[in-house]
């Protein structure tokens, strides 16, 4: 049988842990589970949401690096956690922090509750951008367009993903992940394929002005992958422009293609 996390299952653990303490003789006072639904109060809870979310993937991750299960288990198992956590721990968006808003957008996303999560990303938007905090910002404003991909607002997404070009250099570096990986796949196919099109090779243009120090182990795995998902990223473009019928832009992606990796 599948090995599936929930949070019951999680703070079982905890529960197993401290009871062979106690009976090892460790005499420190065992205090309320800080991860509890029953326990945690409301200002707390995106904390906790974000610890045991974060816990957990950490969890399959690694059993996914063992192959102990395959790809579209540890999608799975990550929704349905996601999906239960959230369950039990509401959060009131009219009442959350707006800093940790996006602890419990992120979470929502992670159970495929768009609507929700949208909610959520859009309160840590602005707030993010009040802040000048780009990373939260640009981070925060990929997320809330995935979501309003898939709650068929196609439009307000790529506007969205194009207030984040005025970002920083060094803030720059998700914007081509996200729109490759996760905006233009909940967003193709509803009618706005060219526009999505021309927003992949203006996100390759983000990510070639992004400023990373090669250096260290994060800057050079950031240009490794870099060079695969410009690669990617026009070759989806082409398909797109394609599937819209518009040959003459299908055909000049395609020399730019040719061109960058020729």
């Amino acid at each position: 049988m599948p090995f599936t996390v929930t949070p019951a299952t999680f703070l079982r653990s905890l529960m197993v842990a401290g009871a062979l303490a106690a009976l090892c003789g460790c005499q420190t006072k065992i205090l309320p589970d800080p991860n509890d639904p029953a326990t945690v109060t409301a200002g707390d809870r995106p904390d906790a949401i974000h610890r045991l979310l974060s816990a957990t993937g950490n969890t399959l991750g690694e059993r996914l690096a063992k192959r102990e299960i395959d790809e579209s288990q540890f999608e799975s198992m990550k929704t349905d956690y996601a999906a239960s956590l959230v369950k039990e721990m509401k959060v009131d968006p009219t009442k959350v922090d707006p800093a940790k808003a996006w602890e419990v957008g992120d979470a929502y996303r992670a159970a495929k509750e768009w609507s929700t999560a949208a909610e959520f990303f859009k309160i840590s938007v602005p707030y993010a951008k009040k802040r000048n905090d780009y990373d939260r910002f640009v981070n925060d404003s990929l997320w809330l367009a995935e979501c309003q991909c898939h709650l068929k607002k196609v439009p307000d997404a790529i506007e969205n993903v194009r207030a984040t070009f005025d970002s920083p250099p060094a803030a720059k570096a998700p914007i081509l992940t996200g729109t490759l990986l996760c905006v233009v796949p909940a967003g193709e196919g509803q009618g706005d394929d060219v526009q999505l099109g021309k927003l992949l090779q203006d996100a390759v243009g983000q990510s070639m002005q992004t400023i990373v120090d090669p250096k260290t182990d994060a800057g050079k795995s950031f240009l490794i992958a870099r060079t695969v998902q410009v690669r990617n990223a026009l070759g989806l473009a082409v398909d797109l422009f394609r599937k819209a019928g518009r040959s003459d832009l299908a055909n000049a992606a395609e020399q730019r293609r040719l061109s960058q990796f020729s």
